[in-house]
């Protein structure tokens, strides 16, 4: 751009080379030219000139901006270039959060007041009033109050013993002080087959190991094997049988009772219904309807037990 500039503008002739040409012409015919255009005619002259420098400059400008660019370019590749071949990205293990999470030390420590009366803002005063962590010589991060009591974050668990022990000292007889317990998150999983994992044997470690991997890969969980521990086994089908045969008994009591007692299974089933939606139903309303005196008395004995 600079080339052309000066390809464009190097025909401009100087000021000089106009007022000599003036001057030669105005000395053949004076009143040919008038002063006025002389004047218009430097202006313009000059704003070429100062237009022709404008665009240089920026041609320069712009020069120094692609040699940057060039050398940052030439940079990356280096820099790319002296990179070895197997350390990408993808070769990398990849950390989960459980594993992070074990790698982080959390220390707390948990003051609760021994009279319950106590509010747990009444706690906290009287803790930022009595003590300081540059008198202890311990670093606190924060203190919170939460449903348990005050809640204090120190750096390390060096500084909970030592905040621990001078608490327990001091207001042992105030104060329960303690750390919480840690709270490891669990699912309950249906569908899973019961002798998988009880006493697993050889031939079954593969399914469970299995199992594990493709509930990480299918939930997309983010963690490794080790970090999922298979705690017990419920069997359901046992519930379900157990309350069938509790069903089936009660069915033949009742029908024992009707049978045998004489009693209206009928009419004792809509009482009962009409019992259980009333709050305020006597119980002697039922024994009109059958005369098992034995059975009404060890309903009475069940229905103020469940009151």
């Amino acid at each position: 751009m600079a080339d052309f500039g000066e390809a464009v503008f190097n025909r401009i002739p100087e000021k000089s080379e106009v007022k000599m040409v003036s001057g030669s012409r105005a000395s053949r015919s004076s009143a040919s030219v008038p002063e006025s255009d002389l004047a218009v005619l430097e202006k313009e002259i000059e704003c070429l000139v100062r237009e022709k420098n404008l665009i240089d400059k920026i041609a320069n400008e712009r020069g120094y901006i692609v040699e940057i660019q060039k050398k940052l370019i030439s940079d990356l590749e280096d820099k790319f270039r002296s990179q070895p071949v197997g350390n990408s990205s993808k070769n990398k293990d990849c950390v989960s959060y459980s594993a992070i999470v074990k790698k982080m030390d959390h220390s707390y420590l948990l003051i609760k007041p021994a009279d319950r009366s106590t509010s747990y803002k009444t706690v906290e005063n009287d803790f930022k009033s009595r003590y300081s962590p540059g008198a202890l010589n311990v670093n606190i991060n924060k203190t919170k109050l939460t449903k348990n009591g005050l809640m204090i974050s120190c750096n390390s668990k060096k500084d909970v013993e030592i905040l621990k022990d001078s608490l327990k000292s001091d207001l042992g007889n105030k104060f329960d002080v303690c750390e919480p317990t840690k709270m490891f998150p669990r699912m309950l999983i249906q569908g899973v087959p019961n002798d998988c994992f009880k006493n697993p044997g050889p031939d079954k470690l593969e399914f469970v190991d299995s199992f594990v991997d493709d509930l990480i890969f299918n939930n997309n969980l983010g963690v490794n094997s080790d970090d999922i521990k298979i705690i017990s086994c419920y069997k359901m089908g046992d519930v379900q049988v157990a309350v069938t045969v509790l069903c089936a008994i009660a069915l033949v009591v009742l029908v024992f009772l009707a049978f045998f007692h004489k009693v209206n299974l009928l009419s004792w089933i809509q009482a009962w219904i009409r019992a259980n939606k009333e709050e305020k139903v006597s119980l002697t309303r039922l024994k009109g309807h059958y005369n098992a005196n034995g059975y009404l008395n060890s309903y009475r004995k069940m229905h103020s037990k469940i009151r």
